[in-house]
């Protein structure tokens, strides 16, 4: 899941692959075949956050920045408050990345 911040104001969007179609649904993905699930998702010009239950595997926070792309450290299963902050540069995209 990847949610793309577009002008000032914050767009959510989840996309879905299936026989080579695209399919966007707006929102914040709640439920998914990953082993996490986030609600409760803030974002400003150049930050976010979510809450989030990892419940198999492991997760990681990734901030897309007008300068750079930050990663947060690997977290296994359990509770926590996903986030990125990009400082004084513009928040282009958030991701939360899963490995089995």
């Amino acid at each position: 899941m990847k949610r793309v911040i577009r002008g000032l104001g914050a767009v959510a969007a989840t996309t879905l692959i299936a026989g080579g179609m695209v399919v966007t649904m707006p929102g914040a993905a709640s439920a998914n075949n990953y082993g996490y699930r986030c609600k409760n998702w803030k974002d400003s010009s150049s930050r976010w956050s979510a809450d989030c239950k990892v419940t198999r595997g492991k997760a990681r926070t990734v901030a897309e920045c007008s300068n750079k792309t930050h990663y947060g450290d690997w977290v296994g299963k359990g509770y926590w408050r996903f986030e990125g902050d990009c400082g004084k540069y513009a928040l282009r995209a958030t991701d939360i990345q899963w490995k089995a």
